[in-house]
């Protein structure tokens, strides 16, 4: 049998240099430099008014030097990686954190600034957002000189067990119960029916052996010997075992698989079947339990329960507008650069349309801008809630200066912001000022607090009075809005 010959024919590719494939004129860089031209907003000083706190672009500067040359960091990649592998790298990241907080000295502010400029919500997420805020904020002396050292030192692992698979928000009607046992004086924490599942907690599904979990705190009444509800109480939990980290006898958890978004934390789920758990095992710095007689301590306002909950959210809305700021910026950016379609209307030869000037994307485009304004002055009205104004209570009780909300500063434009913003190429107008601001690049540096003007606040302290009515046209031009007939109800300043 003859033997059958391969031959390998080799296929010259050319080769294109960088110099001699470029992109076709006007290139980007020039047409975002013609829109920056255009704007009269000092951009310096809102770079400095909306990121003035805890020196967010020095910090930022400072952070991004040290983690952007490690590979762990890298996203080229984790968009084509399996769930498994998405939540070891989410893992490894954390811990490369942890290392780089401990050779580089950072403080708490440092490293949630390089938490975020990660861009991963990992699994050890929530040990710092609401595990260690629920001990420092709801623990009693006592229980805090206990908890706090092992979170601080990482020898535990926590999570927060609120949301159930029948209730999240409305936290009253939590169906996890917690009650008294006299004889013995500890809780017992059972879970009712299958909606009394805890659902969408991270870091429960793999991760922490901790948690801290709300549940209807169930006394005997005294008249009648039946169990009375006294509302949701945090109690803080072992889950798993420290060697195995399985979960303990009496305890189901399980994960609840993929989702959108926060790829690589696990949220989970998880149910109690009469778990056994310590009087001291009760949060108790406003409310509690005597261990004696077994009678009910309340709380003299029973909004404190929910504080770390508070400062919780306001976290949440001032990184909500750092990641939709972001998503403005890139799509801003992108449709000026793009240019499809001459204006068939306009004489002699005409140049394409910025894609930014159709209003079919102005309408999908600007109101999710207003909306990052929107989110961050209700951040910062909600951090001075939580943060500062408990502190000037304090103070006052304590006859101690009390602090100061200090004034943010306000951007000076060149000249009176107008609406909408003519431009030569827009002949639709509705590109404003506001939207040009998103198309600058480089993060300016600092600027003495003391070169800034000062603003004018509304009653409570909290919405500035350029930008509001700015965001509230766009919200009320915008025709989706009104086709679905929906209330924009934005007060004006000024």
């Amino acid at each position: 049998m003859p033997k059958l010959s391969v031959t390998r024919r080799t296929i010259a590719r050319p080769q294109v240099s960088e110099d001699e494939l470029k992109p076709a004129e006007p290139q980007g860089p020039a047409i975002l430099a013609q829109e920056r031209a255009q704007s009269s907003i000092n951009v310096e000083q809102l770079a400095q008014h909306l990121l003035h706190r805890n020196d967010f672009l020095a910090r930022q500067k400072k952070i991004l030097g040290v983690i952007e040359k490690r590979p762990y960091f890298s996203k080229k990649n984790q968009l084509n990686i399996t769930r498994p592998d998405r939540y070891h790298l989410g893992l490894a990241r954390a811990k490369e954190l942890r290392r780089l907080s401990l050779k580089y000295g950072w403080n708490f502010d440092d490293y949630k600034m390089a938490d975020y400029l990660t861009d991963e919500m990992a699994a050890y997420a929530l040990q710092t957002i609401m595990f260690a805020t629920s001990i420092r904020e709801q623990c009693n002396d006592e229980q805090k000189a206990y908890w706090l050292p092992k979170v601080e030192n990482w020898e535990i692992i926590g999570c927060y067990g609120q949301t159930e698979l029948g209730h999240g928000s409305n936290v009253k009607g939590i169906e996890w119960q917690a009650r008294w046992n006299p004889e013995t004086k500890d809780f017992t924490i059972h879970s009712p029916t299958l909606t009394a599942s805890k659902w969408w907690n991270g870091s429960l599904g793999r991760t922490a052996n901790h948690a801290i979990v709300v549940a209807q705190l169930m006394l005997p009444d005294k008249k009648t010997g039946k169990l009375k509800s006294h509302g949701p109480h945090q109690f803080i939990v072992q889950i798993r075992d420290m060697k195995t980290n399985k979960p303990l006898e009496g305890i189901v958890i399980g994960d609840i698989g993929a989702k959108y978004g926060y790829a690589a934390m696990d949220n989970g789920y998880m149910l109690f079947k009469n778990y056994r758990v310590p009087h001291s095992a009760l949060l108790a710095r406003y409310s509690g339990v005597d261990s004696t007689s077994g009678m009910y301590i309340p709380a003299n306002n029973q909004a404190v329960v929910y504080g770390s909950l508070t400062y919780v959210r306001a976290q949440i809305i001032m990184h909500a507008r750092l990641v939709l700021a972001r998503a403005c910026t890139i799509a801003v950016r992108y449709t000026s650069i793009r240019r499809q379609f001459a204006d068939r209307d306009a004489k002699g030869k005409s140049e394409e349309v910025a894609v930014l000037n159709y209003p079919t994307v102005q309408i999908r485009i600007l109101p999710l801008l207003a909306t990052t304004y929107a989110l961050h002055y209700t951040g910062e009205a909600m951090y001075n809630l939580y943060c500062i104004l408990p502190a000037i209570v304090i103070c006052s009780l304590s006859a101690q200066s009390p602090p100061t909300i200090p004034p943010l500063p306000i951007p000076a434009p060149k000249t009176r912001l107008p609406y909408p913003c003519q431009t030569p190429r827009s002949r639709n107008g509705m590109r404003s000022d506001v939207t040009k601001a998103a198309i600058h690049v480089s993060p300016p540096p600092p600027i003495p607090a003391t070169t800034l003007p000062k603003i004018n606040h509304s009653a409570d302290g909290a919405t500035p009075h350029i930008v509001v009515p700015i965001a509230k046209k766009i919200l009320l031009k915008s025709r989706p809005y009104r086709r679905l007939n929906m209330s924009v109800s934005l007060p004006d300043r000024g």
